[in-house]
């Protein structure tokens, strides 16, 4: 699993993610990724489908950002200008709060 630098949530809800994932997943503006919490972290992954009942879809911007509502960052505990980590594995992406943030 390959960890990006750490990035913030900005005031407006959105966090971006790093252009050598999107490069690597072939991410462009518009398209839609499912995030799945699953306990502490939110998982992210392309998709065509529709959400199921414990799921999500985002709509990724033209600066390489997604929105997260502030429903899903009460459900994980984020608050605007925390900072999550960003993991990469296969074809999905991982966002997790960042333990060594201050």
């Amino acid at each position: 699993m390959e960890r990006y630098n750490s990035r913030g949530i900005d005031d407006m809800g959105k966090v971006a993610l790093p252009g050598d994932i999107r490069r690597k997943l072939k991410l462009k503006e518009g398209d839609r990724l499912l995030l799945t919490p699953i306990d502490t972290i939110a998982v992210l992954q392309t998709t065509k489908d529709e959400p199921g009942a414990d799921s999500y879809i985002y709509a990724l911007d033209d600066l390489g950002r997604i929105e997260l509502p502030r429903s899903t960052r009460q459900m994980f505990g984020w608050e605007l200008k925390s900072k999550l980590a960003v993991y990469n594995t296969d074809n999905v992406i991982i966002l997790k709060l960042d333990e060594r943030q201050t």
